[in-house]
């Protein structure tokens, strides 16, 4: 079976989509599916519930502003999946928002701990889709990809000196997928806490610092 990860952006085809406007259950809820099968839009991979049939795949759909419901929670065969993408990179946004010199220094500063970045939320969707999501209050949310513990533990710091417009919100994904937020993995390694939530496509867990270590290890060879 196709396997998909959290945070990965979804295309879907015109049956799923009709099926989606028609089993929305509100005339809200279907005028922003409508509005986002119109515009051939992407889903976003989100957390799988508990007892989603096998062969359906959980995603979400971001309202842009002008709508006042933020988010739908939506699911779609797998088999209606046509393509799978990524949010934009961090410095593809950057230079959309302007943020060329602060925004540069983060991206190389992860570069060279092994680390790459791309942005979700309200910038990411904005950039995508160019609908109305950023307001005021605005983080800048990343999802920080790396290979193993030791370059999570310099993209932390990295994370943690940068300058940028806006707060710095999001994950560090270890190459099988599961993810930490980057501020949390940040006040495990200062000792201020014990336990760290790790998010995985099928939920969240406590683990201890020797289990993340474990768990962020790289897959094997062969």
């Amino acid at each position: 079976m196709r396997t998909f990860e959290r945070h990965q952006l979804v295309w879907i085809g015109d049956e799923a989509w009709a099926d989606l406007v028609a089993g929305a259950e509100c005339s809200e809820a279907r005028d922003i599916v409508a509005h986002w099968r119109s515009r051939r839009l992407p889903l976003v991979v989100c957390r799988q519930p508990e007892g989603l049939a096998a062969e359906r795949l959980a995603v979400g759909l971001p309202a842009p502003r002008r709508w006042p419901r933020r988010r739908l929670s939506l699911d779609v065969p797998r088999a209606a999946v046509l393509f799978a993408g990524a949010f934009p990179s961090l410095l593809q946004v950057a230079r959309r928002n302007r943020w060329e010199r602060s925004a540069f220094a983060l991206h190389d500063a992860l570069a060279g701990a092994g680390a790459s970045a791309r942005v979700h939320g309200s910038y990411g969707w904005e950039a995508l889709t160019d609908e109305g999501f950023v307001h005021a209050a605005s983080d800048i949310d990343l999802c920080i990809a790396v290979p193993d513990f030791d370059a999570a533990q310099r993209a932390v710091a990295h994370l943690g000196a940068a300058r940028l417009p806006r707060r710095l919100d999001g994950e560090i994904v270890f190459a099988d997928g599961q993810a930490v937020a980057w501020r949390e993995l940040g006040r495990l390694l200062s000792l201020d806490t014990d336990d760290i939530l790790v998010k995985s496509l099928h939920g969240p867990r406590l683990v201890d610092a020797e289990a993340l270590v474990r768990l962020a290890a790289p897959p094997e060879a062969g």
